[in-house]
């Protein structure tokens, strides 16, 4: 998959050289094969369980994707370069009108990365039938939607470029109302999918919000991506919530509350993805982190942290003052709360979870790895 960066540098690293290539390239999908490369570390022998290739469930091999923009309409968007994460700034507040989320209702592959608990038999969660707004009439983009998010989209860069520029040129112009439903689609996609660590859904987001300036122009974009960080962010803390883990809340789904804690680990997974590749900001990242070190914690509290500091990548370290290095005191602050997290994590919620308690300390080994392998590549591009 053709990308303009080698998804093994760090992303401060890219971002230095994107500013220099983005009149050049043609990509929407510039961070799908880092995002990719990274889902692949859980892809190991080890985690087959939870993380093995399968066949999307949700899309069977003979859907009829919607007739894609033409090729004329993709090849001019001379564009990857991701948001600035100043624009980012987590001083906007969550809206309090928004539709709540109410759950239940690029690393290189490591043969030491710990296994995750048992799958169940059955998992797929309901997500959007819990936005009590309604859903806007016309929902035109439905189509492109599903297959930007493919797992033929991984592979070929124009699936998701082009199904990125029909999603937002299908609507002239786009309400509040619209475009919170469109962008709760993405965590709704993460949450409900079996096995959604494979499919590019923010690689997808990032499309968009470049398919959004490109055709309609910065503050559209900006618009799109408040939503996208409201609903994503909402929806990583609302199932990671005492309320959310209470097993009642899920006693008449299916799956249970097994079935919700595997969902919010990908969840978990999602948000890494969102910043690493430009979606979020480091402060976004540290309100989902702090949620979790709230305790008490489960030892999927501890799982979800390993695979968001994971996805993220090594830019989540990087010192303010210096984007070549790496903050290694910040690093050791957090594994210090995060080690003794895991020494006091209670239980599993996962029904039949039959690994010994405590299996989820070799998180705390296998975050240390990467960051060593990041402070490599940081020192190997330095000279």
């Amino acid at each position: 998959m053709n990308t303009l960066y080698d998804s093994s540098e760090p992303a401060a690293m890219r971002r230095a050289r994107s500013s220099s290539s983005a009149s050049s390239s043609s990509s929407l999908c510039a961070s799908s094969s880092s995002t990719s490369s990274s889902l692949s570390s859980l892809e190991s022998y080890e985690l087959q369980d939870i993380f093995n290739t399968v066949q999307n469930v949700l899309i069977s091999n003979d859907k009829v994707w919607g007739p894609p923009p033409p090729r004329t309409s993709v090849v001019p968007l001379e564009f990857g370069v991701r948001p600035k994460r100043r624009s980012l700034s987590v001083e906007d507040k969550l809206n309090p009108q928004a539709a709540p989320f109410v759950p239940g209702k690029g690393q290189s592959q490591s043969k030491n990365d710990p296994p995750p608990p048992p799958s169940p038999t059955s998992q797929t969660n309901s997500f959007d039938a819990y936005y009590e707004a309604a859903s806007p009439p016309q929902t035109h983009w439905s189509l492109y939607f599903e297959a930007g998010t493919s797992h033929d989209a991984i592979a070929n860069d124009y699936i998701c470029e082009s199904n990125a520029v029909a999603a937002i040129t299908s609507n002239a112009q786009w309400s509040d109302e619209e475009l919170f439903f469109f962008a709760s689609h993405f965590p709704g996609k993460v949450y409900s999918s079996t096995h959604s660590s494979e499919y590019p859904v923010a690689p997808f987001a990032l499309s968009v919000y470049q398919a959004f300036e490109y055709t309609h122009g910065p503050m559209e974009a900006q618009r799109f991506l408040l939503a996208l960080w409201q609903h994503s962010v909402n929806a990583f803390m609302n199932a990671w919530s005492k309320e959310s883990l209470d097993p009642q809340t899920h006693a008449h789904i299916e799956g249970g509350l097994s079935g919700h804690v595997f969902a919010s680990l990908y969840l978990a997974k999602f948000i890494g993805d969102l910043f690493n590749v430009g979606l979020l900001s480091k402060e976004h990242v540290k309100t989902c982190t702090s949620t979790l070190l709230e305790g008490p914690q489960s030892e999927e509290h501890i799982v979800a942290l390993g695979h968001l500091i994971v996805q993220a990548g090594a830019e989540l370290w990087m010192s303010p003052s210096d984007p070549m290095v790496l903050d290694a005191k910040e690093f050791e602050d957090f594994m210090q709360k995060f080690e003794n997290a895991a020494t006091y994590a209670r239980g599993s919620f996962i029904e039949g979870n039959e690994h010994p308690a405590g299996y989820s300390t070799r998180w705390i080994g296998w975050v240390r790895d990467h960051f060593f392998s990041w402070e490599a590549s940081v020192v190997d591009y330095s000279f």
